[in-house]
């Protein structure tokens, strides 16, 4: 008498027959999937600095702006006034800073300037930008324009500075 229950109990030949179909449908193998040949596309050069975002007005391009090399009294004036553009935000420290000056006498200037808080954290660097004009008193006033706090207006100031061919 078999060890398995009635229901499972077959006759010696069905047994063998259900043997060779488990062991010949096991052998089979699936047909191999068929391989796509997607042609290349070479994707063209784009410009992403010229492109503008929906909603942002198109900076006005500065005509004839000359490369100018800040003095050190103008270059304090710049980093005072980006300073009190970020007040509450940490200790500023700046990096590459470039200028530029229109036919009228306007300094055009741009750079890059990160935040240190009180535990020596520094943020991201920003690209900041601005204008300044030399007073009757001979003092140099300089006001931010652009300062890239977050990520939505800093394809803005970039694009103005490369419209400036500061950057």
């Amino acid at each position: 008498m078999s060890a398995l229950p009635a229901p499972f109990r077959f006759r010696p030949k069905l047994r063998r027959t259900a043997l060779a179909a488990c062991l010949v449908l096991g052998a089979c193998q699936a047909p191999p999937m068929p391989s796509l040949e997607l042609p290349t596309v070479a994707m063209p050069d784009l410009d992403l600095a010229a492109l503008r975002i929906p909603g942002y007005p198109r900076p006005q391009t500065a005509p004839d702006v000359t490369p100018y090399r800040l003095t050190g009294e103008q270059t304090a004036a710049i980093k005072l006034k980006v300073a009190d553009a970020l007040s509450g935000q940490g200790t500023p420290q700046f990096s590459r800073m470039s200028a530029g000056r229109t036919a009228d006498g306007t300094i055009l200037a741009c750079g890059l300037v990160n935040t240190v808080d009180g535990m020596n954290q520094a943020t991201r660097w920003r690209l900041f930008s601005g204008s300044g004009r030399v007073g009757p008193d001979g003092a140099f006033e300089f006001q931010v324009k652009g300062l890239a706090l977050s990520k939505q207006n800093a394809l803005a100031v970039f694009s103005a500075c490369q419209d400036k061919g500061l950057v």
